[in-house]
């Protein structure tokens, strides 16, 4: 089963938009909405409606976001093109920033959960509103492409 087309437009209506990262190659946005429930659940079922939705033409990586204690929110991603994801960088500096903006955590430090892993995510306060993001990178996958035709 699916959501109806109403119910997509009010699940888009609250989603925040975070637009391209300066100095990536990043060229989808972000989407982030806050999970009453599970957020892997909303991510599974909510996730490749809202990835073609019209509001993003070139497609988006959607997050659900739960918030935690002690500064601490807990992500599941809908990567656009992948699915379901293990860890997604932009959307846990999405989500602490979406997080921050609500007023469900402090612009320090905020420990964004992932199924993989947790990383740190602080805004600075150069007035340029740059975000640093900190924790581990693990070797995921190995192999080989061969070419068309």
């Amino acid at each position: 089963g699916g959501a109806t087309r109403g119910s997509i437009d009010a699940t888009v209506s609250t989603v925040k938009a975070v637009p391209k990262i300066p100095g990536t190659l990043k060229d989808a946005p972000d989407a982030v909405r806050e999970a009453i429930s599970d957020p892997e659940q909303l991510a599974k079922h909510y996730g490749p409606m809202l990835e073609h939705h019209e509001l993003f033409p070139q497609k988006a990586n959607i997050g659900f976001v739960r918030s935690g204690d002690h500064n601490e929110i807990y992500l599941r991603v809908w990567e656009r093109g992948a699915g379901l994801t293990k860890a997604c960088g932009s959307g846990a500096c999405a989500a602490a920033i979406a997080a921050m903006a609500l007023g469900k955590v402090a612009p320090l430090n905020v420990g964004v959960h992932q199924p993989v892993g947790i990383l740190h995510v602080s805004r600075t306060d150069n007035g340029l509103g740059d975000v640093i993001m900190r924790g581990p990178a693990t070797f995921e996958f190995d192999g080989e492409v061969s070419p068309c035709g």
